[in-house]
């Protein structure tokens, strides 16, 4: 299209959509009109984000309103028309609408609130009236993928998703994504987790659009979806939300299990204050330590919500180290009752998990992550362990 057309379409979209937002300024008495673009651009804000827009409309407690929910650019069609079930979504040219609210005062009203940072810290996924399922046919046409690859029906699989360079760089060439690269880590130091869990007879699917390098350990149990030919939208969310469990550096697609109930750990993740403590989690993060020293950071300057970028960790004298194979085997061990299945541990009086959670939630600006708390979310206790004794102080 050229450069021309492309103008003289953005004229008239402007030409229609001044007088209807002022329309539906002065119709707000009688009836409301919410202008709403869902973020649909980044699987880890469209699902948690479309997901919370569903459950608002299911308890909406007002009569004569109507959502105009309108897409951005679609990271994942197969999940875009799981939302067009539940929601009226209306066209990409509504953002015009969406420009001319916002440089109105009094758009406010005419909003709709996502999540807190994509986060569902009040539970919402959880209480959702109506729960998400695929069709016998597409049980079917999945479990026909994965049997063409050696898995037999009823045999217990894993998603693994490890955040690294590759996708985004593709997806965004011209950008400087750096401030996340704190984030990533190398598929090699999971291989020695991966053959743990084939040799418990569990799958392992790693997951992903895209990534840097291959698994190089062979084993008829390790499928690298992100490599194979043959990956799609619906395979994306079908092996997440059928999986046993996600085991996940938290890099966005994990939602899908998460929208599922399935347990996840997060594994080599930060910034520690972000752990998600509305959903079933393990979490077993990276090891943050000063620069200079070299010593473990003390438990409340690692919750340091300022720590959120590449630039940051450096700015606060911050040394990010990731975990080694055999620490991430370690977790990959504590985490195997909860992919068969099995409830966690209670979490003793005085011992290092509550102490851990005490201290979490008196932090500062705790309120702003978290709010609702899943019975089941706990931290490493083998993480916690090798903490020395300073580390609560």
């Amino acid at each position: 299209m050229s450069i021309l057309r492309v103008k003289s379409l953005s004229v008239v979209n402007h030409f229609w959509a001044f007088p209807t937002l002022i329309l539906i300024r002065l119709i707000r008495p009688l009836w409301l009109f919410r202008v709403v673009r869902i973020h649909t651009e980044r699987i880890g804000h469209f699902v948690p984000d479309s997901v919370e827009f569903i459950y608002q409309q299911q308890h909406e407690n007002r009569t004569r309103v109507t959502n105009l929910f309108f897409f951005g650019g679609i990271s994942n069609e197969y999940w875009a028309q799981r939302v067009k079930e539940k929601l009226k979504i209306f066209p990409k040219t509504f953002r015009y609408l969406e420009f001319w609210n916002e440089r109105i005062p009094g758009s406010h009203a005419h909003k709709l609130d996502a999540m807190q940072g994509s986060r569902d810290i009040y539970g919402h996924v959880t209480q959702l009236r109506e729960k998400f399922s695929f069709s016998q046919k597409e049980n079917k046409e999945a479990k026909k993928w994965l049997m063409e690859r050696g898995w037999v029906d009823g045999e217990p699989f894993v998603t693994l998703l490890v955040r690294d360079r590759k996708y985004l760089s593709e997806k965004h060439p011209n950008a400087d994504l750096s401030y996340h690269d704190y984030r990533d880590s190398d598929i090699a130091t999971y291989e020695k987790g991966i053959e743990f869990l084939n040799k418990n007879n569990i799958w392992v699917i790693r997951m992903g659009k895209s990534a840097e390098k291959r698994i190089s350990c062979r084993s008829q149990k390790i499928i690298d979806y992100a490599f194979d030919y043959t990956k799609s939208d619906f395979l994306d969310f079908w092996l997440f939300a059928n999986s046993d469990a996600c085991i996940s550096t938290g890099a966005g697609a994990d939602e899908i299990a998460a929208i599922h109930g399935v347990p996840q750990m997060y594994i080599n993740f930060l910034p520690l204050i972000a752990i998600p403590t509305f959903r079933d989690v393990f979490a077993y993060p990276k090891i943050l330590k000063d620069a200079r020293t070299g010593v473990t950071l003390p438990l409340e300057e690692q919750l340091n919500d300022k720590l959120v970028s590449t630039d940051a960790f450096s700015k606060f004298g911050v040394l990010v180290q990731d975990l080694t194979a055999e620490e991430i085997l370690s977790a990959f061990k504590e985490f195997l009752p909860r992919i068969n299945g099995l409830p966690p541990e209670e979490i003793i009086e005085n011992s290092r998990q509550e102490r851990f959670w005490a201290s979490f939630s008196t932090t500062p600006h705790y309120s702003e992550y978290h709010h609702y708390t899943h019975p089941n979310r706990r931290i490493s206790q083998t993480w916690l362990n090798s903490q020395n004794d300073e580390f609560f102080q």
